[in-house]
């Protein structure tokens, strides 16, 4: 199922980094998606997208962040498990808007976690 003992490994570590808020299992998955067409990497690129869920949204009127990975065409979403005002949310950015009080901390946290799907797409 696993390319190698080297990759399997670091999906631990990388769940290890980045704490309760994307779990063991999808980084598996997230590995299996990207292995399991193609025992060869070719030159695929591995896009990030950060999306507003607004069908949905909390007592506090706030939305979840969800994030859509697309790789060779195929796509795969997960939650965050970031919740955000929907009025300051800016889609081309996938950031939220400087207005917020969150503004900064939010934003970090996105950018981890693009950071580190990123690194563990590379190490792959």
């Amino acid at each position: 199922m696993y390319a190698s003992f080297r990759s399997h490994s670091f999906i631990y570590q990388f769940y290890a980094l980045n704490g309760a808020h994307l779990r063991v299992h999808l980084f598996q998955r997230l590995h299996h998606f990207l292995t399991s067409k193609y025992s060869i990497m070719t030159t695929f690129k591995l896009h990030i997208r950060f999306n507003l869920v607004t069908t949905r949204t909390n007592s506090k009127g706030f939305s979840s962040v969800k994030c859509r990975l697309t790789y060779n065409k195929n796509r795969k979403d997960f939650s965050t498990g970031i919740s955000v005002n929907p009025d300051y949310w800016d889609p081309k950015k996938q950031r939220l808007l400087d207005q917020s009080d969150q503004e900064e901390i939010v934003n970090m946290q996105i950018s981890l976690i693009e950071n580190k799907i990123s690194r563990a797409f590379l190490m792959l």
